[in-house]
């Protein structure tokens, strides 16, 4: 409860004076099953406080204690990832890779072991670098291979088709959006996928008109889907007016990104549904629309677009000032 408190100051006497009186107990009173339970929790307690109170190196130097003593407990395994955390925290990611990758090496029939893959994962992709993507995209095949029953495997195979575009390797990413959505029909995020899918088709679009019809009859269905979350709904909306400038019909894609604007941010039962990633979908949108209305000299129009932004407090209002100012001093001003 102290560290839940954040008044860890004291917890690691604490964890020292339990450890006393454990060692001093007589085996009538506790036996050794318990003995060693409270113990091991007891050390872990102790590393993490000292991790807290900024004496790492100490903290650490308990871990390795913890380890030695109760190898196989849950404490040991658990002190693998609160270093690994700690390790993140400032900013030494390669010494929680080590960590979170342990887990699964030494205890990989613990329940720990696929969580601790998919952190290592995030970790590798947060790194931002191809050999690391492509580091991450093998931990994720490790996790989905080792632990196929687990709930993180769709979760890993999703990430595993957006690490692949990372990478540009779209063929590859779509078929692993089709392997899962064909995997998990029903799984409550398969539109994800779906989403995701249309994605690559609309990168490969250059390469064949097909992959752009593809894209779009995909688009057009999540987007008429009224029981998907409002915010997929829009990206959705959006994706299907930007494969509409992809076709040169700037007129059909103005039609779809105003019936997004509408049907989502002035309908004021539908804005109150919208989230953060709605929300930024639909200033994109608003950006589309303007820019193609200024194509069009219609400034008057898209000084009325921009302006939807503030009204709305949608993210981007400051470019959307800046744009709005530009018209006074510019051709709408003339």
């Amino acid at each position: 409860l102290s560290v839940e408190a954040r008044q860890a100051a004291n917890t690691p006497a604490n964890c020292d004076l339990i450890l006393k009186i454990l060692a001093e107990a007589p085996e009538q009173i506790i036996d050794a099953e318990q003995r060693s339970l409270i113990a091991s929790h007891t050390y872990l307690l102790k590393g993490q406080a000292l991790l807290i109170n900024q004496r790492a190196e100490e903290g650490l130097q308990v871990f390795v204690e913890l380890r030695e003593r109760f190898e196989r407990s849950s404490p040991a395994v658990l002190s693998y990832l609160v270093e690994a955390r700690y390790f993140v925290s400032v900013n030494r990611p390669v010494e929680a890779q080590r960590r979170l990758i342990a887990v699964a090496d030494l205890y990989g029939e613990s329940e720990y072991a696929p969580p601790a893959l998919w952190e290592a994962a995030l970790n590798s992709e947060n790194r931002g670098l191809n050999a690391a993507y492509q580091e991450a995209v093998a931990l994720l095949e490790r996790l989905t291979r080792d632990y196929p029953e687990h709930y993180l495997v769709f979760y890993a195979r999703l990430k595993q088709g957006d690490l692949s575009r990372q990478l540009n390797l779209f063929g590859a990413a779509q078929f692993i959006y089709e392997d899962l959505i064909n995997q998990f029909p029903d799984h409550p995020e398969r539109y994800r996928a779906e989403i995701s899918r249309a994605d690559c088709f609309l990168a490969q679009a250059s390469q064949n008109d097909a992959f752009l019809e593809d894209a779009i009859a995909i688009l057009s269905r999540l987007f008429d889907l009224g029981n998907l979350p409002p915010d997929l709904r829009v990206e959705a909306g959006y994706k299907r007016g930007f494969a509409a400038t992809r076709q040169k019909d700037e007129v059909r894609a103005q039609e779809f990104y105003w019936l997004v604007i509408t049907r989502f941010l002035i309908d004021q039962e539908a804005a109150g549904q919208i989230g953060a990633q709605g929300r930024y979908w639909l200033t994109r949108c608003i950006f589309e629309l303007g820019s193609l209305f200024e194509k069009e000299n219609r400034y008057e129009d898209a000084r009325e677009i921009y302006q939807l932004v503030s009204a709305y407090g949608l993210p981007g209002r400051t470019l959307a000032e800046v744009k709005i100012r530009d018209f006074s001093t510019g051709p709408a001003g003339l």
